[in-house]
C-alpha cells in the first residue's frame, strides 16, 4: 500500500510524496531495507529514500530504458474488477506483452518511476464504464513519474486535469509509461477504445 500526498497549485501538481511502508527495492536500497519514500518537485527530479534513513541514503530515480513491448513489464491493479479485463488482454495481445505484474495503489507509480516497471494501464471497470478516477489517487504519483522521465495521460492521450474537484471529470482511465512506449501504446488504445 501507499500513502500519497500531492501539492496542487493552479491545477498543476508541483510536488508529490509516496510513502510505501512495506515496499522493498533491493537494487536501489539494499536487500535489508523495507519501506521507502518516493518524492519529487517539478524541475528538481525524483528521488527515493529508505524510511529508516531519509537523510543520508537519497537515490535519484529514472524510468527504464525499455523500448520493446515484448520486454515491457505491465503494472496493473491486483483486483481485475478494478479494470476491463477484456480490453486489458487485448492491449497485451496486440503489443505482445507477456510480463504482467498485479499490484495495487500508487505503489505502481513509484515502481515505474524507478525503472521497476514500464507501463501502467487502467480501463474503467466493465460494470461501471462511466467511472472516473479520483484526483487524490494520482496526484502524488504523477509528478514523481514525470520527474523521473515518464509520461502519464488518460486512455485517449489527454493530460490529467487537476481541478479542485474530487474526480477527473474530463479524463477516462490511466495510461502511464516510461515515455518511450507511450506513443505506440496510445495508438493501440485508440483502436481498442474505438476512436
Amino acid at each position: 500500500y501507499a500513502i500519497s500526498l500531492g501539492y496542487i497549485e493552479e491545477n498543476r501538481v508541483n510536488m508529490g510524496f509516496l510513502v510505501c511502508p512495506r515496499l522493498k527495492l533491493p537494487k536501489l536500497l539494499g536487500e535489508e531495507v523495507v519501506g521507502c519514500i518516493f518524492y519529487a518537485e517539478v524541475g528538481k527530479g525524483a528521488w527515493v529514500v529508505p524510511m529508516s534513513d531519509i537523510i543520508e541514503k537519497r537515490v535519484n530515480i529514472k524510468v527504464s530504458s525499455c523500448n520493446d513491448f515484448k520486454e515491457a513489464r505491465l503494472l496493473r491493479s491486483y483486483e481485475l474488477a478494478h479494470t476491463d479485463k477484456d480490453k486489458n488482454e487485448r492491449f497485451k495481445n496486440i503489443l505482445g506483452i507477456s510480463n504482467e505484474v498485479p499490484i495495487d495503489s500508487q505503489v505502481k507509480y513509484g515502481l515505474l518511476a524507478c525503472g521497476e516497471g514500464d507501463l501502467i494501464l487502467r480501463f474503467p471497470p466493465v460494470n461501471n464504464p462511466s467511472y472516473r478516477e479520483k484526483i487524490w489517487d494520482h496526484a502524488g504519483g504523477v509528478v514523481i513519474l514525470e520527474e523521473a522521465g515518464g509520461k502519464v495521460t488518460d486512455l485517449y492521450g489527454n493530460e490529467f486535469e487537476f481541478t479542485p474537484t474530487p474526480y477527473f471529470s474530463k479524463n477516462i482511465g490511466v495510461f502511464a509509461s516510461n515515455g518511450l512506449l507511450h506513443s505506440k501504446g496510445l495508438e493501440v488504445l485508440k483502436e481498442i477504445m474505438g476512436n
